[in-house]
């Protein structure tokens, strides 16, 4: 009985046309492992969405200089805040290009006659528009590089956002403090 185990082939019993004439040899083509995605060799590394994987050496290399391993959220959440950028950006030129509008709108409700723009208002309106503009391309830059360097990006557009926040505040004040019937009447109104 023992024999008779001995002799039984453990192996699973071919299908039609697996079998090979007699004397055939397989030898695994060249790239076997790039064709045989369903079993990875022991030592590969598994594959992450998002940035490219570093070698070994990069990675020691990067462990040893004290560097962290980057999140994988780092890539997504940096892109959706830049998108987030981009429509800001735009409606922070829309708000900059309506501000003349706005101020004439200030002067009907208060009854101060017809708004006209100092000569700087146009120049402080270019200026702003190219600020953010120059904010968010920065940013996008900036944003990519660290993320093609495996580094963490997302803080960047929100300083970004920051940043425009405040310069488009700065701009709309100047456009403010460039009128002076419009000072006046709430300096007034302040005493």
């Amino acid at each position: 009985m023992a024999d008779e185990n001995k002799d039984r082939d453990e192996r699973p019993r071919p299908k039609f046309g697996e079998l090979a004439p007699e004397g055939w040899v397989w030898h695994p083509p060249k790239d076997a492992d790039r064709l045989d995605t369903a079993h990875p060799k022991p030592d590969a590394r598994p594959v992450t969405h998002g940035a490219p994987a570093r070698s070994p050496e990069q990675e020691l290399l990067a462990q040893s200089a004290g560097e962290h391993p980057v999140p994988s959220w780092n890539q997504p959440v940096t892109i959706l805040l830049l998108i987030a950028g981009i429509l800001g950006m735009f409606l922070s030129i829309g708000t900059i290009a309506a501000a003349p509008a706005s101020m004439q709108q200030l002067y009907a409700s208060n009854g101060l006659g017809t708004y006209v723009p100092a000569s700087s208002v146009s120049l402080i309106m270019l200026v702003g528009e190219i600020a953010m503009v120059g904010i968010w391309v920065f940013s996008a830059l900036v944003s990519i590089v660290r993320l093609t360097r495996h580094k963490l990006a997302f803080f960047i557009p929100i300083v970004g956002g920051v940043l425009a926040f405040i310069a488009l505040f700065v701009c709309l004040t100047a456009i403010i403090a460039s009128d002076p019937t419009l000072l006046a009447f709430y300096g007034k109104l302040s005493n």
